[in-house]
């Protein structure tokens, strides 16, 4: 039986004529995640038009995200408005109904962050006044220390390959020198803010490292964006971590480039090969799309299935030896 989408309909394994005439409408950054991970569930998740429902998960990125969208915008007008940074970091914060249950380590962490690059952003004003800058160190601090951009959308309409749009939003573009862990003086780092654990090094080549990627290659080409990236960033501030990507890579972006030609192909499901593999069916949980695809994943039988199976014949995470 069909999951049911978010305007409460059945799974339909069929493209509309009217995406058919028109085709997709852009090209982002989880689209071209989606497409790597599994090509049948892009095709069912957009040529198909089937939008899953939200979650707990999807509600808590969105309203820490806008939490710390609001602190960014906020703090660019108090200092505008005053000349100096606030004493108080949470009068900066709006609606706490979106982020006090994340209090601790979220934001706690988030203001932290902030109060490091304010650390760096002082060390780049005492350079500048030893070169010559007659103004006070905490006024230059300021100008290295305020968001470049906040939410900035990013944009090409004539894209490295394909005929539909690149786009994506940075969440915020940093000054370099205020961003710890990289080595630059001049330029800007595309920050984006993650509000999950922490990627395992493994998974980062086909994830944080190719949004970086993404990120980098869609701001740098876009003209109407004023400033030269140096870096891509994902902030975890649930653990306080921040990755910095290994920017550019060239590898990366002929993956991204094979990609975005491939969920472009005619759309039909023939085109769009399902893959097996653990996030088909886990424990008690598996993909939306598990009972409109022909994978056996977890199933007796299936790739997938072992001795520790459910009884349901979903796969648990197998024991590790004790030491």
């Amino acid at each position: 039986m069909s999951n049911l989408t978010d305007s409460g309909d059945p799974i339909d394994p069929t493209v509309s004529d009217e995406m058919r005439e028109n085709g997709l409408e852009h090209v982002s950054k989880s689209r071209i995640k989606k497409y790597l991970n599994c090509p049948r569930k892009f095709y069912l998740a957009y040529w198909c038009e089937n939008r899953s429902p939200g979650s707990f998960h999807t509600t808590k990125g969105s309203r820490i995200h806008r939490a710390y969208e609001d602190f960014h915008l906020n703090l660019i007008e108090f200092v505008e408005e005053n000349g100096e940074r606030p004493d108080r970091f949470a009068d900066l914060m709006e609606n706490w109904r979106d982020y006090h249950q994340w209090l601790t380590p979220h934001v706690e962490n988030f203001w932290m962050f902030e109060e490091d690059r304010w650390d760096l952003a002082m060390d780049a004003a005492r350079h500048d006044k030893l070169d010559g800058d007659d103004r006070a160190t905490p006024e230059i601090a300021l100008d290295y220390w305020l968001p470049l951009g906040v939410e900035v959308e990013g944009r090409l309409e004539e894209p490295p390959t394909g005929d539909i749009p690149w786009m994506g939003y940075a969440d915020v573009v940093l000054h370099a020198a205020t961003v710890p862990g990289v080595d630059e003086d001049e330029g800007v780092v595309i920050l984006d803010y993650k509000t999950g654990k922490t990627e395992d090094p493994k998974y980062r080549d086909e994830g944080i490292y190719l949004e970086g990627e993404f990120y980098g290659w869609l701001f740098e080409e876009d003209e109407s964006f004023d400033h030269k990236v140096v870096a891509v960033a994902g902030y975890y501030p649930q653990n306080d971590d921040l990755v910095v990507s290994p920017y550019p890579d060239y590898e990366r972006r002929n993956v991204i480039l094979s990609a975005v030609e491939g969920m472009q192909q005619a759309p039909e499901i023939e085109n769009f090969d399902y893959e097996e593999q653990p996030l088909c069916h886990y424990g008690d949980g598996r993909c939306f799309f598990y009972n409109d695809c022909p994978s056996t994943w977890g199933l007796n039988g299936g790739a997938g299935y072992h001795n520790d199976a459910e009884k349901d014949q979903s796969v648990t995470p197998a024991q590790k030896p004790e030491a």
